[in-house]
């Protein structure tokens, strides 16, 4: 429907608008030129009227002439919902902005936001002007829904968890879950955000916090707000980052949190200056563990911590050589643990026939399939076996048949048990314990 052939006329408006308020409503149809005329004034301006609008909650005389209006076809009648629909795809979105910014209207901007027709940019850059006056998201009817709203927006899997917008973590699952970039940064730029960042909040502002302090769109201004605050928990998060940005490393390592270094110290991403802060600040073995391993620090590191370094996950074909060049029983076994053991250093550590490396060997998930079946023949290798996520299913239905207690308890913790085999071990008094931890057994059950 082409609404323009309305413009410099008027149209009939019977009953209430929907979407909209009566007065935003009238406010679009004038920014189109279009006049609106009443019921009161209809019999004298009825011939200049250009087609009827079917609104909502008609009242009985509104209801008698709009079907007398059917009946004698003479005019076109739009319902109220199409009419909305396309005055919400017509707006100036550059003048509504400002004129929302300099009006400051609060009950106008709500009836926006609360408005489903807006479209998703739209509500993200409506959202940034609302002031929640310094209360929380759920603490005030305004406040209650514009939150719903915006979960009953974003929230992807509204259906399945028809409720969440009512509750409070709702919030917190939309950022957990959100992929949407524009939407965790104006999230973050909400003005409750550096009020409780400054003066602590409660538990939701507290979830909500922690939420976007991991949630990987946080941008650099806000990353850097986070770790200004010295909230332990919060900088701990963003230590974590694999994103880990420089300007955000340098604030961390002035951190007086021993939590938030040991984190640093542990990121692979650490910068080259970071490392030496950390090395010479006692946190030597978190450094050798995690981080990312050049060949200068490998040729720095070797020395003093093999043993550790053989665990470090990022090092290259030639590094895990030399480590094995050692062929030394403590270095052997750190290797075998290693999760992104390679598999020719993986064959050469089962031909040395060492036992506790064998079962290192038997537990990790990076040894290929091949040399597991190879372990599988030793049966004193079973029950570590039994605990690699790795391991076929028809694998574990031969250790299942065992009936080995050892085995049992590592095939009921291991994610990769099928489900119809943890409901069995759930009857057993045994394993029941051990099966409610298993974090597949939920996973699976949902799917």
């Amino acid at each position: 429907m082409d609404f323009k052939v309305w413009k410099h006329s008027s149209v009939l408006l019977l009953g209430k608008p929907r979407a909209f308020s009566m007065e935003e409503f009238l406010r679009q149809m004038r920014q189109h030129d279009i006049g609106i005329v009443s019921i009161a004034d209809s019999r004298k301006r009825l011939s200049g009227v250009a087609a009827v609008i079917e609104g909502e909650r008609l009242d009985p005389l509104e209801q008698d002439l709009l079907e007398q209006l059917y009946f004698e076809n003479e005019m076109p009648i739009v319902r109220i919902d199409t009419l909305e629909e396309i005055l919400a795809g017509h707006m100036n979105v550059t003048t509504l902005l400002m004129s929302l910014k300099l009006s400051k209207d609060a009950r106008r901007l709500h009836g926006f936001l609360t408005n489903a027709l807006m479209d998703d940019t739209l509500f993200i850059k409506l959202l940034k002007l609302y002031d929640f006056q310094g209360k929380g998201f759920f603490d005030t009817d305004e406040n209650r829904d514009v939150t719903t709203a915006l979960i009953e927006r974003f929230y992807d899997n509204l259906e399945q968890n028809h409720n969440i917008q009512y509750i409070s973590m709702g919030v917190v699952e939309l950022i957990n879950k959100s992929s949407n970039a524009a939407l965790i940064h104006t999230m973050a730029t909400l003005s409750m955000v550096p009020r409780a960042l400054r003066d602590g909040g409660d538990a939701l502002m507290e979830a909500v916090l922690f939420a976007l302090a991991q949630h990987p769109s946080l941008q650099q201004p806000q990353q850097l707000q986070f770790a200004r605050s010295d909230h332990k928990a919060l900088c701990t998060m963003l230590a974590q980052r694999d994103d880990l940005d420089g300007a955000v490393e340098s604030i961390l390592l002035l951190s007086r949190h021993d939590a938030v270094k040991e984190a640093l110290a542990s990121n692979a991403r650490l910068s080259e200056a970071g490392m030496e802060c950390l090395l010479a600040a006692g946190y030597e073995q978190q450094i050798v563990l995690h981080v990312n391993v050049t060949d200068a620090r490998f040729k720095t590191l070797m020395p003093r911590h093999p043993e550790l370094l053989a665990r470090n996950p990022t090092l290259s074909a030639d590094m895990f050589a030399t480590l094995l060049a050692r062929h030394e029983h403590h270095i052997d076994r750190a290797l075998a643990e290693n999760r992104q053991l390679l598999p020719a250093i993986a064959q050469a550590l089962y031909r040395r026939n060492d036992t506790q490396v064998l079962h290192a060997l038997a537990r990790n998930p990076a040894v290929e399939r091949c040399l597991l079946e190879h372990l599988f023949e030793q049966k004193f290798l079973h029950a570590s076996l039994a605990s690699n996520p790795h391991v076929s299913q028809q694998m574990i239905a031969q250790l299942r048949a065992e009936a080995n207690s050892d085995v049992l308890e590592a095939l009921a913790a291991n994610e990769a048990t099928p489900l119809e085999l943890l409901y069995e071990f759930l009857l057993d008094m045994r394993l029941e314990n051990i099966v409610r931890q298993n974090s597949a057994l939920n996973t699976k059950y949902q799917r």
